[in-house]
């Protein structure tokens, strides 16, 4: 149903598109400011992205406990595009994470 009202509106649906990329671009330039050897962030273009870094399970459990969630895998997480806000939000708490 979603999918169908967003196909029929175009305008509505490139909007969307150009925010998810616009948060996703913040976000990558926000976390690049810490690539080292053991902080890695990946260049996409993808509505994510992707972080390899040993310290994964450790910065998605102090983000769990900020109320942010992250996917952490072995070794790496994948952080979703958000809103403004919420890219705003995770780039601070991980400031404090990774001081």
């Amino acid at each position: 149903m979603i999918g169908e009202i967003i196909l029929k509106n175009k305008p509505l649906a490139k909007k969307r598109v150009e925010s998810i990329k616009a948060s996703r671009d913040v976000l990558y330039e926000g976390l690049s400011v810490y690539n080292d050897d053991n902080f890695k962030v990946y260049p996409t273009h993808a509505n994510f992205v992707y972080v390899k870094t040993a310290r994964a399970k450790e910065i998605a459990d102090n983000l769990l406990q900020k109320g942010i969630v992250v996917r952490c895998f072995s070794g790496a997480l994948r952080i979703s595009a958000g809103l403004p806000e919420e890219v705003d939000e995770l780039l601070s708490a991980m400031r404090d994470i990774l001081k």
